[in-house]
């Protein structure tokens, strides 16, 4: 299980998602603002109507209803928006010709970049990426370690590219034979960590070997007269076979 404030905004992108829209590229990447959108929409009927001379209780319901509004409104900027997700979508390899083009008509590859401009444009306070670089080219995937280099928030990233990980990651978690380590530093020193974990534990391994095979050898050797005196002995020697079977 995971425990998280509720209140923290989390971003997550899955390896593979399929993505069906009939709006074009733009358009599907601004519904990350649907609601503010709606809003807005709403507040310029008001307007219009306001203008078109409503009657004394009308205006003042669409008064105090647009007065609502622009409270809500008050931290959207449509502009901004709007600029924020051209930038993305340029960044993600989109041209101005295919920010127009309808959703529906990419390949499984572009649609998931749509998918993670949308997510980059939550501005999420926690993001979870499953293989992010999987359809992007190399200027691409240069583009996303910049962007995602300059994150204030926390990114975890499940991915096979390791250049990718050494130049965006500052803390790497290793799951190997069912534990789980930790090392506070980025994916580029995963290779030197990991091998000095392995010699370590090979040394532990042959220093356990030796160790069984001389209470072998103590076992064979007269058990039957020393059986009493000796069961702890024994008892160590049965942990140590225990212990190798689950390394093994």
């Amino acid at each position: 299980s995971v425990t998280y404030d509720k209140k923290k905004k989390i971003g997550y992108l899955p390896q593979e998602l399929i993505l069906r829209s009939s709006k074009s590229v733009f358009d599907e990447t601004m519904t990350v603002f649907a609601e503010f959108l709606q809003l807005q929409d709403e507040a310029i009927i008001i307007e219009d109507e306001l203008s078109a001379g409503a009657d004394d209780a009308r205006a003042h319901q669409l008064v105090e209803r647009y007065s609502i509004l622009q409270e809500q409104l008050m931290h959207f900027d449509a502009t901004a928006a709007t600029t924020k997700a051209d930038s993305i979508l340029r960044g993600l390899g989109f041209s101005e010709k295919q920010r127009k083009q309808s959703v529906d008509s990419l390949s499984v590859g572009w649609k998931m970049r749509v998918v993670l401009a949308k997510l980059l444009l939550q501005d999420a306070d926690f993001y979870l990426f499953d293989e992010p670089t999987n359809h992007l080219d190399v200027e691409t995937i240069e583009w996303l370690e910049k962007k995602l280099s300059s994150f204030p928030g926390a990114l975890i990233i499940i991915s096979h590219d390791r250049l990718f990980l050494a130049n965006i990651t500052q803390k790497t978690f290793w799951l190997d034979q069912g534990i789980v380590r930790t090392l506070n530093k980025g994916y580029g020193y995963f290779e030197e960590w990991s091998a000095q974990i392995i010699e370590e534990e090979l040394k532990s391994q042959a220093k356990m070997e030796k160790k069984i095979h001389q209470e072998t050898q103590w076992s064979r050797g007269g058990i039957s007269a020393r059986r009493k005196r000796n069961q702890g002995r024994l008892k160590r020697l049965y942990a140590l076979r225990e212990k190798r079977s689950q390394q093994l």
